[in-house]
């Protein structure tokens, strides 16, 4: 991106915009700005070559949505990571997914969709036994996310990937590196395999659980190698 690129138009400013707000996303979920990190919006700027405009309206949106904070007079920061915040993200997790697997039983799942959740476990079987990593996380991600779509409700399937990406927010804390065993890969068999045979109930006890030990996993890794011991 360019100065030169900027225009007045309104489209021409909004696409842009999002650009710049994307790639600022990407740089806080990848772990390129790492927590506590100033925000300066000149240096910014100078990364994505761009003036300073786009970068300012892109944090603000950025701190609306929980990426950023910001401290008077000190400018915006990367967000940093706090227990309450990964409970209730997990705990929110947990009630998008199981709401809209009380959808999906309600009417019955199809061969189709079943057979789309085991092609994208037969990726994710591929990833196993290697410690947690970002492209692992991301198939991980896509099963729930696909489970979720299969309900045709866009508004939940949003909600739930603005949660996932704030887990991923909290993960990116070095917390890619987190060894797991094969236990999430497991249940995510025994959950298909429960809604296959009409196991509605099972499946869905399955599901809860493989979200809570999630959330179990990430707080004692954090508070084991990060001294996170609360909201910091």
């Amino acid at each position: 991106m360019s100065q030169s690129q900027e225009s007045s138009s309104p489209r021409k400013a909004g696409d842009l915009n999002e650009s710049v707000y994307n790639a600022l996303k990407e740089m806080i979920l990848s772990g390129r700005l790492r927590p506590g990190v100033r925000l300066v919006h000149q240096d910014l700027a100078d990364q994505l070559s761009v003036s300073r405009t786009p970068v300012r309206e892109s944090l603000e949106r950025l701190y609306q949505e929980g990426y950023a904070g910001r401290r008077q007079r000190r400018g915006y920061f990367v967000a940093e990571v706090g227990a309450s915040d990964v409970r209730d993200l997990y705990g929110t997790r947990e009630a998008l997914e199981t709401y809209a697997f009380h959808v999906l039983a309600a009417r019955g799942f199809t061969a189709e969709e079943v057979d789309e959740l085991e092609r994208i476990n037969t990726e994710y079987a591929s990833m196993f036994p290697a410690s947690v990593n970002r492209a692992r996380l991301k198939v991980d991600q896509t099963f729930h996310h696909t489970l979720a779509s299969f309900t045709g409700n866009q508004h939940l399937c949003k909600m739930l990937a603005a949660v996932n990406e704030k887990i991923e927010l909290k993960r990116r804390l070095d917390g890619y590196g987190l060894v797991v065993g094969n236990e999430p890969l497991e249940e995510h068999l025994a959950f298909v395999a429960a809604t296959k045979s009409g196991k509605y109930a099972e499946a869905e006890e399955i599901l809860r659980h493989h979200i809570r030990e999630a959330s179990v996993r990430l707080l004692k890794h954090l508070e084991e190698n990060f001294a996170f011991n609360g909201d910091v």
